[in-house]
């Protein structure tokens, strides 16, 4: 009698093990679709609150361009540029989604997730550090543009740095220190100022 509750109790156990077996769903992820606009996959998204415009290549470039010359001052002081850029002014993408105000702040963020934030006043009042091409410090020089970069020299962007980036356009050979360019942009959120 006991061998038939022990072979019971063990059938017993075997068959809610494999209801329970049965009952379990496997864990699949599945990847996303790309984002795609009318023009080809997006190379943007900018976000202000519930408002999101997702750009492409053909998008940026068939925007209201800036072109000039720009170039970044690493810490080191090591000089970088100036090159001839084109892009499109930060200034535009923002109004698409309604601008910014004081009190918030642009977050760029790059696709290996490093980024940077640009104050109301960075980003409005042109606050930031002009350098002459040699790297000697401006005082009262006409601001550069914060735009989108995506072209260098008329070409594409390599892949080290794009297909886009953040960084400062101008007419002269102004420099910018290196906390204004985010290489390989992908995001643009406007947010609360921390």
């Amino acid at each position: 009698m006991k061998r038939k509750i022990t072979w019971l109790s063990l059938s017993f156990l075997i068959l809610a093990g494999m209801l329970l077996a049965s009952c379990s769903t496997a864990n699949t992820t599945t990847q996303a679709p790309p984002i795609t606009t009318s023009e080809g996959p997006a190379v943007l998204t900018v976000t202000n609150g519930s408002v999101i415009k997702t750009y492409s290549m053909t998008d940026l470039q068939d925007a209201n361009l800036v072109t000039g010359y720009g170039g970044e001052k690493e810490q080191d002081g090591t000089i970088i540029g100036p090159y001839p850029y084109q892009g499109v002014a930060l200034t535009d993408l923002l109004n698409a989604v309604g601008g910014i105000t004081e009190g918030q702040s642009v977050k760029i963020t790059a696709s290996d997730g490093s980024y940077q934030t640009l104050s109301y006043d960075q980003r409005i009042n042109g606050d930031f550090n002009i350098y002459d091409s040699a790297g000697g410090l401006l005082t009262r020089p006409t601001k550069p543009t914060i735009s989108i970069i995506f072209s260098e020299y008329g070409n594409p962007l390599d892949n080290s740095t794009g297909p886009i980036e953040l960084g400062t356009i101008s007419t002269f050979n102004y420099i910018t220190d290196a906390s204004m360019w985010v290489k390989m942009v992908t995001t643009i959120n406007v947010i609360p100022t921390p």
